[in-house]
């Protein structure tokens, strides 16, 4: 990758960036408040590499629940933290060490079975 690929990388993250920020300010004061709670602890424990795509879609989904008149709470629940983790765990299964865990997991559960088979 050359450098002017680099720069336009960073550009176009920034300009992404910028316009989810948009988006999140523009929201109601309920989802405003929630998503600032949101973003804050997303970038204190999230995933540095997934959190901007995770919550440009929390973004997307606050626009729709705000538009259909439902509440923030009716969306995220009560525990709002645990909304995240879900949301990172979720996101953390999609990777390929979520994709290795899981293999991992399921081949020694495999063997586990096949001694207890003796």
């Amino acid at each position: 990758m050359s450098i002017y690929e680099k720069l336009v990388g960073v550009g176009a993250d920034k300009k992404a960036f910028r316009e989810y920020r948009r988006r999140g300010e523009a929201l109601p004061k309920e989802y405003r408040t929630v998503w600032k709670g949101i973003e804050k602890y997303f970038f204190t424990c999230g995933p540095m590499d997934g959190s901007p795509d995770i919550l440009s879609g929390i973004v997307t989904l606050f626009e729709t629940g705000a538009a259909d008149g439902r509440s923030v709470l009716e969306i995220t629940g009560d525990d709002v933290a645990g909304f995240c983790d879900g949301l990172i765990e979720e996101w953390r299964g999609r990777t390929w060490m979520g994709q290795l865990r899981e293999k991992t997991n399921r081949k020694i559960h495999e063997q586990l079975e096949a001694i207890r088979k003796v």
